[in-house]
């Protein structure tokens, strides 16, 4: 768990946005919901979790982002675009 999270991190701190495309454990629920208050212990409090699914339910993925970088309306449509199909 400790190489995931150094993983999510090290994208984090490059894109600002982390997706399964980057890190496939972000499709984990349990794993991915802790991510946000991790993240802010570890002194990232800008760091937001968010869960979009296509509307059939479908597919449904997590993502991290920070959200002095990305509002919640660019990640959504990004992962529509990107993530989700």
């Amino acid at each position: 768990m400790l190489n995931q999270i150094e993983e999510i991190i090290t994208v984090y701190l490059k894109e600002g946005l982390v997706t399964r495309k980057d890190v496939q454990s972000l499709d984990s629920r349990p794993f991915a919901r802790t991510l946000e208050e991790e993240f802010k212990k570890l002194g990232y409090i800008e760091a937001r979790y968010i869960e979009i699914a296509l509307s059939d339910f479908h597919d449904f993925s997590g993502a991290l982002y920070n959200s002095s970088k990305y509002t919640y309306e660019q990640v959504k449509s990004y992962m529509y675009k990107n993530v989700l199909s």
